[in-house]
Formats: structure tokens, sequence, C-alpha cells
């Protein structure tokens, strides 16, 4: 009890010093008020343990006083204890009424006040306790009563959740039984609680489960594997442990159905083949057709003689069978690459009489071979369009290149631009007065690699993409492509696109071919590792005066590049023992040698394969086969720079 104050209120001085000596040798801290008003005004300023209070005093007596100090909330609780020499029943009672907790009587005896004060404060001591653990018990209570409401939510939600997951979720005990499952897979329900889910795995899995199940268990680890049901479903399965108090107790087996994921990973692999096999395919046939076209351009440009005129047809023959055979190359790779959505569009205003008329550039000789009157119907209204002039230049040449292939000797071709402004429409017909096409035919003409049966097929050459590629260009221009035809009388192709206006192109005035200038013995460093390319491309360059020589990879390359410096390096990409893009870049590491301009000239001719050659550090990058103008174009360009 040390340290516990007592509030003496009394106006008698020898009770004051009575019950402060006794209280003080018991342990006490006393403080004293001579009279009701004082201790209401001490109150404000102390907080005592306990309040000795007289009844008789002046002023405002023992039972005024107490009143008001109950009246205070902060002291509403301390227990007060009267004073008094009159024991009077009815006194007592008035005094208990008030809030009073005991009565002493006068003259005191110190034993019995020290005895009822530490008696009062062990009571009052112990019902504190017993209202902060009743407090703190109500929280708990609450608390717990938020907790299982919280656990109550989250069971049903959890609930919920197992029921309409798409997974099969299954609680497994050390046997194996089942004792949960939720009921949203179709083909196992609730009919196998206390059965394995061994019995429903096929065979082959069941080793690869029952291991699952050892690990759990014996290990304390999940593990999983994937099997396949007898509808040819996919799973992914994963068995984690279920702990309780330190133990496994059970085993959880969650089952996801794959078989999109796997479909599509399997697509992703063939399209990944695919792309493979068309690069491959490409540089395969670019590297040897490149060669071709450059000797037969040597050829017919006189460099090793003059040619008489059954050898100049002939090279003639072979110059055009390969430029063929690169125009159905390109056709496919383009397909692939709309298919793959690898191909965009660069728009921008082109001058459609200046698109029509290059385009029929590319069919004026076959025309005049077989003596088919080519017209050309212009609409003055029509000025610029909003094009890829390259893509819209190969829309038009295909087509027209197909009514040139099918229509007879002596027939008529046109080609006719003409504006919708009501549908906001601009259209190019291909008007010809070739076989035509049977109606039931025309739905196949747009898919890809499929040529219409019969006497066409058997007459005509071609792969059946070209329509197909044509179908796709105008689609991403935003337009369609219809047919009109009747057999044996001509056919009618229409593509439409939007009427968008772009800002006139200026058109630069034609600039005549001329032959680049001949330098004087320029050192070339060529990097190629087929020698049929090699003999090609060096024929060609020394053709023109250049001093080439020759690397076998890239390798050989750089310590070629470090004895003699070149001038310019022509690099193919794809070579044995170090490719061009690692050589690239060792080049462009050397101080030493990393000012020297290097073409990249590959038969790569995929989406993305020109930037990765600048990217790895060439100045420029050409595509086999290239043309013995633009090469050498280029060559000097570079050479300048």
């Amino acid at each position: 009890m040390n340290n516990k104050v007592i509030l003496i209120v009394d106006d008698e001085p020898h009770n004051i010093d009575v019950l402060f000596d006794d209280l003080t040798q018991a342990g006490f801290k006393i403080l004293v008020a001579e009279n009701g008003e004082t201790a209401l005004k001490r109150i404000s300023h102390i907080n005592p343990d306990i309040i000795l209070l007289d009844v008789k005093m002046p002023g405002i007596d023992g039972f005024e006083t107490c009143s008001r100090l109950k009246a205070q909330e902060k002291i509403k609780d301390v227990p007060i204890i009267f004073m008094t020499a009159v024991a009077d029943t009815a006194e007592k009672l008035k005094g208990f009424e008030l809030g009073a907790i005991d009565y002493i009587l006068k003259p005191f005896q110190a034993t019995e006040v020290v005895a009822r004060v530490e008696k009062h404060l062990m009571i009052s001591q112990l019902q504190k306790r017993l209202e902060a653990q009743n407090t703190q018990l109500q929280q708990e209570i609450i608390k717990r009563e938020q907790i299982e409401k919280s656990l109550r939510e989250s069971e049903m939600k959890n609930s919920l959740l197992l029921q309409h997951s798409p997974d099969l979720i299954m609680n497994v005990e050390r046997d194996g039984r089942i004792t949960y499952i939720n009921h949203s897979i179709a083909f196992i329900s609730e009919t196998v609680i206390d059965k394995k889910f061994i019995a429903f795995l096929p065979s082959e899995y069941h080793e690869q489960y029952s291991q699952a199940l050892h690990k759990v268990f014996e290990e304390k680890q999940a593990d999983s594997f994937e099997y396949k049901n007898s509808d040819d479903q996919y799973f992914f399965a994963r068995v984690v442990p279920i702990e309780w108090d330190n133990e496994i107790v059970s085993a959880m087996v969650i089952s996801t159905n794959i078989t999109e994921r796997r479909k599509n990973a399997e697509l992703e692999q063939a399209v990944r083949l695919k792309d493979e096999f068309l690069a491959n395919m490409s540089h395969e046939l670019r590297t040897p057709l490149s060669a071709v076209l450059m000797m037969s351009e040597i050829l017919m440009e006189n460099a090793y003689g003059k040619l008489n005129e059954k050898q100049l047809k002939t090279v003639e023959h072979i110059d055009t069978s390969a430029r063929h055979l690169l125009s159905l190359i390109n056709d496919i790779l383009d397909l692939s690459k709309i298919t793959a959505g690898q191909l965009e569009l660069q728009l921008g205003p082109v001058n459609v009489t200046a698109v029509c008329n290059a385009s029929l550039v590319f069919i004026k000789e076959i025309a005049a071979k077989k003596k088919i009157k080519v017209l050309f119907v212009a609409d003055n209204n029509i000025d610029t369009l909003v094009l890829d002039e390259r893509r819209f230049k190969q829309i038009l040449v295909n087509l027209l290149n197909n009514a040139i292939k099918f229509t007879p000797e002596g027939g008529r071709v046109i080609l006719e631009v003409e504006g919708e402004k009501c549908r906001n429409l601009v259209h190019f017909n291909i008007l010809d007065t070739g076989i035509g096409i049977p109606e039931n035919q025309i739905e196949r003409l747009f898919q890809p690699f499929v040529q219409i049966d019969g006497s066409l097929s058997r007459s005509h050459e071609g792969t059946g993409l070209g329509l197909s590629l044509v179908h796709k260009l105008t689609e991403m221009h935003g337009g369609n492509v219809n047919v009109k035809s009747t057999v044996c009388k001509g056919s009618q192709f229409i593509v439409s696109i939007p009427w968008l206006i772009g800002e006139t192109p200026v058109l630069a005035p034609p600039i005549e071919e001329k032959t680049p200038l001949i330098p004087i013995e320029i050192p070339i460093l060529l990097v190629e590792d087929q020698k049929i390319s090699i003999f090609a491309i060096q024929s060609c360059l020394v053709n023109y005066g250049y001093h080439v020589t020759i690397a076998h990879n890239g390798k050989e390359a750089l310590e070629k590049i470090k004895e003699n410096k070149p001038a310019l390096i022509l690099m193919d990409i794809q070579m044995p023992v170090m490719d061009g893009f690692e050589a690239i870049r060792q080049i462009r590491a050397d101080k030493n040698i990393s000012d020297i301009p290097i073409i990249a000239l590959t038969a790569l001719a995929m989406s993305g394969d020109r930037e990765r050659c600048l990217n790895a550090g060439a100045n420029e990058y050409l595509s086999k086969p290239v043309n013995i103008n633009k090469l050498v174009s280029v060559l000097n360009e570079q050479l300048q720079n």
C-alpha cells in the first residue's frame, strides 16, 4: 500500500494529527483539507486513492461534500469513508446512498483505521483490475466475433471459389483416399469421396502420381506432373502438403486443364518452324538466283564480248526465268509476312496516274509479245491518294499480269480509274477479253495456294499466291476486291479503296539511267562463302574496275582487313566459322578499322533482317539478288561518303 495517497477532510486539528501519525507510520502519503470547500478545491489539483471525510463540519457538511465529489468524473470512483462520533443508523444509510463505502467511529483506534483503509484500498484495486479485465475481455470477445465473422465470410468465399473454380481441387489422405472434391469438373463428381484418385488416372500416369504423394507426405514438399485423360484433355496437376501442428495431415491436388495452352504452344512452335523454314528457303533460293541474275546481266552487257542474236536470246530467257522465280519467292515471303502481321504499310500521298503508268510498264513487254492492246483510262477528278506506293503497285501489277496471262493473242486489257464520291471510294478496274472464270470458282480465287481447276491450271503457270496477296494488301489499305466474269468473254477485277486525299507529291523529272563511273582499282573486300556467288559478284565488280579480295568467313575477313585495309567491305551474313553479324561487331569495336564502310549483301530478306544488319553496324543493306547497277550505285555512294 506504500505510496498510496489519502485525503483527510476534518475541521478538528486533533483528529487530523492522530490520523496523520497513524497512517504515515503505515506508509501512506497524507494530504489534509480543513473543510469541504478546501477539499473540493484541492481535488482539482490532486488525485487521491482514498478519502477520509468528516460528517459534521462548518460550511458544507460531509454529506454535501461527498455528493459534490461523486459528481466529478475523475474522482467518482475514489473510495470515501465517513468519520463520525454519532453511530446513527439513518445517518449511515444516507452516507451509503451518497456513495460512501464505510464509516469509522470517533475516537479513532489506529489499528482499526489502518486496517479499514488498507482493506478498502485493496478492494478498490481489485475492482479496478476486475474492470480492466472485464474491458479487455469485452474487447477480446468483440475481436473474436469479428474474426469469426471474417472466417465465416472467408469460408463462404473460399467455398464459392472452390465450387466454381475451373480447376479440379481435391483433398487426399495419406492412403490416397479423396475426402473432398469440388463439383466443377464434369468427369468427376462427389461419388468419388473415399475412393482413390489414382483409379481415375490412365495407368501410364500412376507412377508419377504415387511419387508426388510420397514426396508430399514423406519429404513435406510439393510436386507436380502432367497427364491426359480419356477425352484427350491435358491437365497439369500440382500436389501440395496440408500441414497442421508441424505434421502433414493431407495433400491437396489442384488439377488445371492446359489443353488450350498446349495447343497454343504447339501452334507457336509450328509458326516458329514455318518462319525458320521460310527464312532458310529464302536464303537458299536467293543465293543461286543472285548469281544467275548477275551473270546474265554481265553477259547481256557484253562484258565478255558481244553475243550473237541466238546467244543473247538464250541469256534473256535465263534472266526472265530467274526473275520469275524471284517473283514467286517474294510472293511467298510477302504472304507469310502478312499472315504473321509483320508487314506494315508505308502510307503517303501517291500520284494516281504515275503509279498506274509505272504498273503498266511491267506488263508492256509481255503484252506486246501477245499483241494485246493495253489501255489506260484515268479519272481527271482523282489526283493523289494516300497509299503505300510499292504495295499498291504490287496489287496492280499482279492483276494486270493475270489479265495478260489469261487473255488470248490479239485481245484487250484496260486499266480504268473511277471515283465514286457518294461512297467516298476510288475504283481501279482491270478488264480483259480473256477466257473468263466459271461462277462456281470465283469464291476460291483469293485463297492462298489455290488455282482454278480445269483448263486454266493446265494451260497457265502460277502458284495461286498472286490473287491472295492482292486481296490481303487491298484489305490492309481499308478496301476490298470484287470480281465479275463471264466464261469465254472476259473478267473484271475491281479494287475499291477509301478516297483519302494526301498532299500532291512533287514528281521528280525522269532520270536517265547511266552506267556508274568506273573507279580506278578501288580495293573491295568481298566476304562470301558460296563459290557461285563469289564468282558472280567478283566478275561484276572487276568488270566495273574494282579490285576485289575474297574472304570466305568472318574470321578470315578480320585477318585480311588487318593485313590490307580495304576501302569498303561487302559482307555476307550466313557463313561458317564466324557469321557476318559477329564480324561486323568486331570490326566496329576495333578503332583502327571501325571507319570502313560495310554493306551487308545477304540472302536474308525476312521481316527485321535489314534492321538486324544495320543495328550490328552495317552502313547499308542489300538483299540478294541485287541489280548490278544498284550494287555499283550503292558502292559509289558509300565510297563517296
